[in-house]
Parts: structure tokens; C-alpha cells; sequence
């Protein structure tokens, strides 16, 4: 059957160039070229985000001049992320074979280039909500730590990834909730 498309006047904000999903929890500015993730656990920024500060749920994000990022901000505990009391940070910018050649713009492949990838390391600061950090490491891609904790000053934790896919664990004290009981409480 023939597809049919809806009204997305409440989604679709045309003069502020955003197209927000129907839970809001993906944006996608198209004007800056920037998609930004705001759901209770993973949050992020994906796209040209280079100089931009994103304000997000449990995170406040500052790209600094690396000009497109993919940074993602996972719990491990499955608890929401401004709660969690372990964080996974994948960080990662543009990458390219050696010898690749774009056109002017980018648009078009000319050479596709070979061995070794060139990848750009991710600049950010990130300011944690919630609970106090107790610490934060690189670790590898096993979550094996790849060197000694990082250098933070309070919840704000600056990442400068070496050029290669970069991932942080951060560990904070856990913001305790009592749980409901099972059965009705006299």
C-alpha cells in the first residue's frame, strides 16, 4: 500500500531546523548537524558538534575543537545514567584510511587510501550529575584499565582521547533508593 506521512508539525521545528522523536529523546538539529541523545540511560552527542556545550539529563557535555564526535554515555548497572554508579564513556571522532582523498567539500571519494587508519582524538569536558565520582580510567575495549585514574576536579572530568577508539569508566557512589516492598504495608 502506498506510504503515508503524517502531520510532524509537533515534531518538526522548521525555523529552529530540529527534528525531535515522538518521546524526545533523540534530537536531530540539521542545522548544526548534530543528533543529541537524552533517554534515562544512554545519552550522547553524535555529529558536527565541535565548540558546542550540550545540556543533557545526568551530563553536561563541552566539545571542545574536535569538529565531529560520536560520545556516548552508557550505565552499566542499568540504573538511570544521573544514578548509575558506573558509567561507560565511548568517545570517538572522525577516522580515515591513509591516503584517502575527499573532494573539496567531502562529498565525494577519490582515493580510497589503505593501511594504517588515521583516527582524531576526542576533546570534551564532562560534567557529571547526581552522585560524586570516586574515580575514572581509560580502559580498553575488554574494559581493562589501560592506564591510572584520570584527573577530575569534583563531577567535571576533561577527556583528550589518544588517537584511537577512547573509553572511560567512571565509578561514583551509587544514589541509594529504597525499593517498594513486595506487599501492602499496614
Amino acid at each position: 500500500r502506498p506510504s503515508h506521512l503524517g502531520n510532524l508539525s509537533a515534531y518538526w521545528d522548521r525555523q529552529r531546523q530540529t527534528i525531535v522523536s515522538n518521546t524526545g529523546q533523540l534530537m536531530w538539529d540539521y542545522g548544526d548537524k548534530v543528533v543529541t541523545v537524552r533517554s534515562d540511560k544512554t545519552q550522547g552527542v553524535i555529529g558536527f558538534a565541535g565548540g558546542l556545550t550540550f545540556d543533557l539529563p545526568g551530563v553536561t557535555v563541552e566539545v571542545g575543537p574536535t569538529p565531529f564526535v560520536s560520545l556516548l554515555l552508557t550505565p552499566l548497572d542499568n540504573r538511570p545514567l544521573i544514578e548509575s554508579a558506573e558509567i561507560l564513556i565511548t568517545a570517538m571522532a572522525q577516522d580515515k584510511q591513509y591516503g584517502t582523498v575527499y573532494n573539496e567539500d567531502g562529498t565525494k571519494l577519490i582515493e580510497a587510501g589503505g593501511p594504517p587508519l588515521l583516527l582524531e582524538p576526542v576533546q570534551a569536558t564532562l560534567t557529571f550529575k547526581g552522585a560524586v565520582i570516586d574515580s575514572a580510567k581509560v580502559v580498553d575495549v575488554y574494559g581493562v584499565p589501560a592506564a591510572g585514574p584520570m584527573e577530575r576536579s569534583g563531577n567535571t572530568l576533561a577527556i583528550d582521547g589518544p588517537p584511537a577508539p577512547y573509553y572511560l569508566s567512571v565509578k561514583r557512589r551509587a544514589m541509594w533508593k529504597p525499593r517498594p516492598t513486595p506487599y501492602p504495608t499496614r
